[in-house]
């Protein structure tokens, strides 16, 4: 009897024991549960963290390439510039060099202007020796550039060219016999021919010898007419005038 009692006793508390244990195990169980939860949010975040690196790193490495490569774009720049800063020195060199040749050459096409000039007929006197004249005053301004200069001493080159091709008349004055001075109309053939006639159209003269003569051995309607011609008033023709200077 006794050992029964005892028997049942130690099942009662065996019970007791069980079910004071139950409550723990869950206790642990959510523990666990809760712990693993904890460790993979971690786990996501530490994920999350590691693809966000890798997403930076690819984007540093993909600016670093762009920076290479404009590196490489401007050193080819800078090196295109060195070649071009080299090709300007070689043309300033150059340009001062040909500046140093090109002055002595203005003042000699300057002089040979001028004896030319003053070896000529006095065709349109007046207006050349005053480009003569604009032109030395020229060669001593600073402010106006060895190219314009050149440009200007071309020009009255090709002006004297044109002397020596055309037929024209022109108002000047007339000198005779180094006193007499009058308002004449002069027409000129080219450098052959220069004629000069009152304004009143009663007098011709021609340039021979050095000095203004009486035109006397051709008609005054042949010379009329000449006039006629070169002022555009008549149909061109042949024509005989009298010759300042002979034909080479």
């Amino acid at each position: 009897m006794t050992s029964r009692a005892l028997g049942f006793a130690c099942m009662l508390m065996s019970g007791a024991a069980m079910a004071s244990g139950l409550p723990q195990a869950e206790q642990n169980q959510q523990a666990l549960q809760n712990a693993a939860r904890d460790t993979q949010a971690q786990v996501d975040r530490l994920t999350e963290q590691q693809l966000n690196q890798q997403a930076e790193l690819e984007r540093v490495k993909e600016e670093i390439n762009n920076l290479s490569v404009y590196r490489d774009h401007l050193k080819r720049l800078v090196d295109d510039q060195h070649r071009e800063l080299a090709s300007l020195d070689s043309q300033l060199a150059g340009i001062e060099n040909t500046r140093s040749g090109l002055v002595p050459l203005m003042y000699n096409m300057l002089s040979d202007l001028e004896q030319a000039v003053e070896g000529d007929l006095p065709l349109k006197a007046q207006q050349r020796q005053a480009r003569l004249a604009d032109l030395n005053q020229m060669m001593g301004r600073a402010d106006v550039a060895d190219a314009e200069k050149f440009r200007r001493l071309l020009e009255a080159y090709q002006i004297e060219m044109e002397y020596g091709r055309r037929l024209g008349t022109y108002r000047d004055t007339l000198v005779l016999n180094g006193q007499d001075s009058r308002e004449a109309e002069f027409l000129h053939l080219g450098r052959l021919a220069l004629l000069a006639r009152s304004l009143d159209g009663r007098e011709y003269w021609v340039w021979q010898q050095g000095q203004w003569q009486p035109a006397t051995d051709i008609s005054t309607s042949v010379l009329a007419q000449a006039y006629g011609i070169a002022a555009g008033h008549q149909a061109p023709s042949l024509l005989t005038l009298p010759l300042s200077q002979e034909i080479q």
